[in-house]
């Protein structure tokens, strides 16, 4: 199989791997909830080579996944919940949804993140919106059905997130240092 990686960061294998991984879990939630419905949007540029179009083909066949090929923002709004397979701008966006939302993420993806990163990527794990294995995945995914998304912990990471990716600096903050950048001799 001819699946090319989303970023240059990480190999062929390891995303191939993690592929893998995602296509047991989404099987793992169709054996656990019979009426689940799936939009997929494959990573731009990947569409032909995705290992989810030929190994979960039988779902796409019965109409229990859905392909979709535009901006998935504009299908929160009809969305139970969200799944992500990285931390992503699309992730932002679902959170600023606030829409229940989890990442199952590959480990390669986290171990390159900076210190703060981590920091908000360790209160993710903590809260459940952000696991690597399939062992904890549907215990976390549970626990956001019931509610967790919505608590004390998730709602801090989410904030925390949202405001150093988000909002990392104000329009005025970012002039002035642009500026002084330019004009600098």
């Amino acid at each position: 199989m001819n699946y090319s990686t989303d970023l240059e960061e990480i190999s062929f294998a390891k995303s191939l791997e993690h592929r893998l991984k995602v296509i047991k879990l989404i099987e793992l939630l169709f054996a656990k909830y019979s009426g689940l419905k799936i939009l997929y949007k494959s990573f731009p540029g990947n569409q032909k080579n995705d290992p989810v179009y030929t190994h979960l083909k039988k779902y796409i066949d019965l109409q229990k996944i859905t392909l979709i090929d535009s901006f998935p923002n504009k299908y929160f709004e009809n969305a139970d919940m969200i799944m992500w397979d990285t931390i992503s701008t699309g992730f932002s966006e679902s959170l600023v949804s606030n829409k229940p939302t989890f990442v199952f993420n590959n480990i390669h993806e986290y171990n390159l993140v900076s210190k703060t990163g981590k920091e908000i990527n360790d209160l993710f794990i903590k809260s459940g919106i952000q696991f690597f294995e399939l062992s904890n995945s549907l215990e976390n995914i549970e626990n956001i059905i019931n509610g967790s998304f919505y608590n004390d912990d998730s709602q801090k990471a989410i904030k925390l997130f949202l405001h150093h990716n988000s909002y990392p600096v104000s329009t005025k903050t970012w002039k002035k240092i642009f500026y002084k950048k330019i004009y600098e001799k």
